[in-house]
């Protein structure tokens, strides 16, 4: 098993709650852009969807626009801030 695939492993693994941040916030590089769908599915998560989409949108991860555009009107305003960011930087790329 690869380091990143590990990490993938520990920040899908919903019994760690809020302990996978760290982790999922370690999976913000380009090269790891093959795991994002993983990342994504993590995004009905609310311990850690903002940390997901504040990954996807390191990493560079542009194909999931319509999942992150629920959380433009989300109640923490450093979750909605990044899911404007993301929406407006990919919104052309889906």
């Amino acid at each position: 098993l690869g380091l990143q695939a590990a990490i993938v492993e520990i920040s899908t693994n919903r019994n760690a709650k809020r302990g996978r941040q760290s982790f999922v916030m370690l999976l913000g590089y380009k090269c790891c852009r093959p795991h994002a769908p993983s990342l994504a599915s993590q995004l009905d998560d609310p311990s850690v969807n903002g940390h997901v989409i504040s990954t996807l949108l390191k990493m560079q991860a542009s194909g999931f626009v319509r999942e992150v555009r629920s959380f433009v009107q989300h109640d923490r305003t450093w979750i909605r801030n990044k899911a404007k960011t993301y929406c407006e930087r990919f919104a052309g790329a889906d």
